[in-house]
């Protein structure tokens, strides 16, 4: 259920601001911004789980790998840069790679420091 959920809200941001974040046509800002937010996201709710609520821990397949495992796509990802690249948009891919695992790590960062009652060490 969470999966679907999470596809749903996968297409629905797509179709909603794929056109609007797509600003110079070439460069995949939605997919950008999606998986940076779903960083995020799964980061606090792992981390609020680990904070022992037991609420938590029983969301974190529904709401973690369910939601999260759909609404974020590692394989659009991939085929965009691909597609960049084939393109001789070398630069724009490589821009892409950069900023999705920067920007992911330090959402996910900030999602765990969030998502810990103590703040504590994330993760």
């Amino acid at each position: 259920m969470g999966g679907a959920l999470g596809a749903l809200a996968r297409y629905g941001a797509d179709s909603l601001f794929g056109e609007v974040l797509q600003l110079n046509g070439t460069f995949p800002w939605c997919t950008l911004t999606i998986n940076v937010s779903g960083s995020f996201l799964l980061a606090w709710i792992l981390a609020r789980a680990k904070a022992g609520n037991p609420a938590w821990e029983r969301l974190r397949c529904f709401a973690g790998i369910g939601f999260c495992g759909a609404f974020t796509t590692f394989s659009t990802m991939n085929l965009e840069m691909l597609t960049m690249a084939s393109s001789q948009a070398f630069s724009s891919s490589a821009l892409y790679f950069t900023a999705s695992f920067v920007f992911g790590i330090v959402a996910a960062w900030g999602g765990a420091c969030l998502g810990l009652e103590k703040r504590k060490a994330p993760l």
